[in-house]
């Protein structure tokens, strides 16, 4: 079955589905979902203002020779690129990088081999390693994680409070 189309009204409160390569900012209270293997979610939230923000990223680099902030085409896509994206979206709406905190999600080694060396080129174990090393570039606070692991996970990110809701899921 196919996830709906986003945004859908369930009890007068939106939800939101979030795809692959989305990003979405939420100044009325919102439910925002997803599903995640390899990928990366990030959410900001601002509790001043009670709003929420979240990306799905598919990879942790974009490879081009320029920086993210020219990256025009697929810049969601792209780890490195949608974390100072989502900052820079945030601040058009008054808030400081000071004022937010970050959660990040995902990064999960879903086809990793079954050997006894570890496949030091999962994208997953990438994609959080790039996540954290530019949440520290860009002096952002991360209260929480849950990457890694060889298992998928739900989210359900409340954009008004901050608060998600996980769910592991099974392999």
């Amino acid at each position: 079955m196919q996830p709906p189309l986003s945004p859908v009204q369930m009890n007068g409160v939106t939800v939101i589905y979030l795809k692959s390569e989305e990003v979405r900012v939420a100044d009325k209270p919102s439910i925002i979902t997803t599903i995640l293997g390899s990928c990366i979610a990030v959410t900001m939230h601002n509790a001043r203002l009670r709003i929420g923000a979240m990306c799905h990223s598919l990879l942790p680099v974009c490879g081009e020779n320029k920086s993210c902030d020219g990256c025009q085409t697929k810049k969601y896509k792209y780890v490195e690129c949608v974390i100072p994206e989502m900052v820079r979206l945030l601040a058009k709406k008054g808030i400081g990088k000071e004022e937010l905190e970050v959660k990040l999600f995902g990064g999960a080694d879903m086809t990793m081999p079954k050997t006894k060396k570890p496949n030091i080129h999962a994208v997953g174990r990438h994609n959080a390693e790039i996540a954290l090393k530019t949440i520290r570039l860009h002096d952002l606070k991360l209260v929480k994680s849950d990457i890694g692991g060889d298992f998928g996970r739900k989210l359900f990110f409340f954009t008004d409070t901050g608060r998600i809701l996980l769910k592991r899921l099974a392999k």
